[in-house]
């Protein structure tokens, strides 16, 4: 298995043709798979430390992943979707109680806070305060990069700059 789409347009991002000039490799790995604690263990036993690069692992839901030790662990709440905050799935959007989730989290950031109701925005916030008192809540705003097209060229980047589209109908 090698991921779903998150991991592909990562991997893709980071191939060394999307690199500044003069790096020559790319300065990721992408690993995928169910047992985060065995995929760090078998990656760092199979490549030697490069020096003076510090090792980092970036985990998409390794909040979660009570068996690895964390340094920086952040929780992403979607502004635009505050509905299912209250509950457990499979009626809500949470895999644990808030509460529970955010007192492990080093920090929280609020996505698409551009978008969002400001009333909406900061009664979230305040929420989140309430529940985890002294918690760091950080904004974030989402925007275009690029377009993929469904049928990808072989001879392609397969990513479209925004500007291709600028002045032009769509």
């Amino acid at each position: 298995y090698r991921g779903g789409d998150e991991a592909r347009l990562i991997e893709e991002k980071f191939k060394a043709k999307n690199l500044p000039a003069g790096q020559a490799e790319s300065t990721i790995t992408v690993l995928v798979g169910p047992n985060r604690f065995q995929l760090a263990s078998s990656f760092l036993n199979s490549q030697p430390a490069a020096r003076g690069r510090e090792r980092v692992f970036i985990l998409d839901d390794g909040h979660q992943q009570h068996s690895l030790k964390k340094d920086l662990s952040i929780v992403l709440v979607d502004a635009m979707d505050q509905a299912g905050l209250d509950g457990l799935l499979p009626y809500g959007l949470l895999r644990e109680p808030l509460a529970w989730g955010l007192k492990r989290a080093d920090m929280a950031i609020l996505t698409h806070a551009d978008l969002a109701d400001p009333t909406q925005l900061m009664a979230l916030a305040r929420y989140l305060e309430r529940t985890c008192f002294g918690l760091p809540i950080f904004y974030a705003g989402h925007s275009p990069c690029g377009f993929r097209p469904l049928v990808v060229n072989p001879n392609s980047t397969g990513l479209l700059e925004c500007s291709v589209f600028r002045g032009k109908p769509v």
